[in-house]
């Protein structure tokens, strides 16, 4: 092989190899730019998704806030609605129709209380109706109870002026009872020392030894409307059986009278 040989085949293998790193080169800068444009384009998504995610949130947030005042609006309305309700009832003023028929109820509720009372020898016999009072934060009604009729013995004293918008807590024993029983007898004041210290304080400070209550009911729906109770300041006094018997016998005079 000659110089001139030698020289072309040195020059060919030049070539090859410069071609050689030159495909490679041009390989890895389109992979690298493949790879970069991949980069770009996963940034541009992300983006585009922190974006989608950003107006989501807004969307969100302007349904809860629209949702939230219209459920305020309805409270409001909803409160407007029951204090023109409430004011209707309490500034109603009985018709003349009206004021006759009612007086005429409570004619002859104390009529019948006052037989209840001569027919047991009690000392009082006393007619107490529920009604709410007022409301708590929780726009619950507190439950109350009044004595609205009372007859009394000569030389007793009334208690029907000073029993008046009264929690039905204040004697939770004998509300309980009457709710689940229809009837609650306490023959002796101190039987309920123990079980409802607050009942008890009630009866005592009232010189009440002995008490029978009965149950009042709505005649439609069955639910305890007030009670009629028969008291005696001597629990030597009381008579258990006659208080029976007169509860059997007046019990649906007083709630036909009541439920008018």
């Amino acid at each position: 092989m000659d110089w001139a040989e030698l020289v072309k085949v040195y020059v060919e293998i030049g070539i090859l190899g410069l071609c050689a790193v030159l495909t490679v080169m041009i390989a890895y800068l389109g992979f690298k730019r493949s790879h970069e444009d991949n980069k770009n384009k996963d940034k541009r998504l992300e983006k585009n998704q922190d974006k989608l995610d950003d107006r989501f949130d807004a969307m969100l947030k302007m349904i809860q806030e629209q949702n939230l005042a219209f459920q305020e609006q309805q409270l409001k309305n909803n409160e407007v609605l029951i204090s023109n309700i409430v004011q209707g009832v309490t500034s109603h003023v009985p018709s003349s129709e009206e004021n006759t028929k009612l007086t005429r109820i409570t004619e002859e509720v104390d009529k019948t209380l006052q037989q209840m009372l001569i027919y047991t020898n009690a000392d009082r016999v006393d007619l107490v109706q529920y009604h709410n009072g007022g409301k708590g934060v929780n726009r619950q009604s507190f439950l109350k109870m009044s004595m609205t009729n009372e007859q009394v013995k000569i030389g007793v004293k009334p208690f029907m002026p000073e029993f008046k918008d009264q929690f039905r807590s204040v004697i939770s024993y004998i509300t309980k009872t009457l709710n689940e029983k229809g009837y609650c007898y306490i023959d002796s004041a101190e039987d309920v020392k123990e079980l409802d210290p607050g009942t008890y304080e009630f009866l005592i400070n009232r010189g009440i030894e002995s008490k029978y209550c009965m149950a009042i009911r709505d005649t439609q729906e069955g639910y305890v409307i007030g009670f009629v109770c028969i008291e005696y300041i001597k629990k030597e006094n009381a008579k258990p059986d006659l208080v029976d018997k007169v509860f059997k016998e007046k019990q649906k005079v007083l709630e036909t009278l009541l439920n008018l």
